[in-house]
């Protein structure tokens, strides 16, 4: 099977009219929703703007009728004490949930993955002389091929799926006894302090209450000027394009908790064939024992249940509060493709040796004997 791997550079921007149709219309058919291919545009004028990646839409396609588009990204930088290229999905090891390729051809098969991903780092090459590293994170099963690792940093991907007909007392007896003793006192208490409702957030109301949600979100992580996911402007100006996006494609889904007139908590997500995602949720400090996020995340169901969707997915991670609502999760992998050049392959076991050295009982003998040494000497 011969596979053709065209590097488009530009990335998703640099899709021609009828490749953007045909891209816009398998994200529809069978995507998930960080296939879409505006917010990869997004994504490439604010966060891969600012860390400096280079943007490249792989179009492939072999003999058999297979066809794939793969975004991938390229960025200079030390690797084992050598300058080396790294090319990463979109999205790198934050941003996306999930980085499959997109198959717009045939049925692709396990086997056939394979030879994709061997040609891919096959052409990465030749494109790139100082390649260190081809990383592919958080792909699907379908997707991966036969020789695959976990996922990256997370190898699995929760979600809580519906039957039709379900109700929320339905889904919760698919939970443990002390999960739903949790969520019927949280709503309790809840209602002892006011009305409570969930509100989803449309229209002109959206920007305001985004900037809204990154002072919660701030005043929950980032209290002291700590770091957090929101510190960074081009994250925050990605958040508010998104939220533009999702909106004008109908898959924006941005909720609060409110009790009484107090807004308990947030979650900034989207819908996407029947799915919802939950993605960014925070909550007002002062209000932290009432559990505000398990009673946002039931009305959420009771939301999901009405409306007649199958599942809301909890993106990768393994959160253990994931699991208190659900044991189904999609296993996530990698695939990874590092540079045999000798130089370079010397230069990572001497990296990894120094690694190991430091954290080996020996390193700590010697550490200590050298202080001694020192504290004698200098005594001296």
């Amino acid at each position: 099977m011969s596979w053709q791997v065209e590097w488009i550079e530009g990335g998703a921007h640099a899709a021609d009219a009828a490749l953007a149709a045909r891209w816009d219309t398998a994200f529809e058919l069978y995507g998930d929703i960080w296939q879409c291919r505006q917010f990869a545009c997004s994504w490439e004028r604010t966060i891969a703007a600012a860390e400096g990646r280079r943007p490249f839409l792989i179009h492939a396609s072999d003999n058999a009728n297979h066809e794939i588009l793969y975004l991938l990204y390229a960025r200079e930088t030390l690797l084992f004490g050598l300058m080396r290229t790294i090319v990463e999905p979109i999205g790198g090891l934050l941003h996306f949930d999930y980085q499959n390729p997109l198959p717009l051809g045939v049925t692709m098969q396990a086997e056939d993955w394979d030879t994709f991903w061997s040609a891919l780092y096959q052409s990465a090459t030749a494109v790139f002389p100082k390649l260190g590293q081809l990383a592919a994170y958080r792909l699907f099963e379908t997707h991966s091929g036969t020789t695959v690792e976990p996922g990256k940093p997370d190898p699995v991907a929760p979600f809580l799926p519906f039957e039709p007909g379900q109700t929320l007392e339905q889904v919760l007896q698919n939970c443990g006894a002390s999960h739903r003793g949790n969520v019927r006192r949280s709503i309790r208490q809840a209602e002892k302090l006011g009305t409570v409702s969930l509100e989803i957030i449309t229209d002109i109301d959206v920007a305001s209450a985004l900037e809204q949600m990154f002072v919660t979100y701030e005043n929950q992580w980032g209290t002291d000027d700590k770091p957090h996911f929101f510190k960074v402007l081009e994250v925050r100006m990605f958040y508010k394009d998104l939220a533009d996006i999702a909106q004008q494609l109908g898959k924006l889904h941005f909720s609060r908790l409110v009790v009484g007139d107090k807004v308990w908590h947030w979650h900034f997500g989207f819908v996407h064939r029947g799915s919802l995602l939950w993605l960014k949720p925070t909550y007002t400090t002062q209000v932290q024992k009432y559990s505000p996020g398990v009673v946002h995340l039931a009305l959420l169901i009771d939301h999901c249940l009405a409306n007649d969707l199958h599942e809301i997915d909890f993106g990768y991670g393994a959160e253990p509060y994931k699991f208190s609502w659900s044991n189904h999760s999609r296993s996530l992998y990698s695939r990874e493709f590092m540079d045999n050049n000798a130089l370079f392959t010397l230069a990572r076991c001497v990296s990894s040796y120094r690694r190991a050295l430091k954290q080996s009982s020996l390193a700590n003998y010697i550490k200590w004997k050298w202080s001694t040494w020192r504290k004698d000497n200098d005594a001296n």
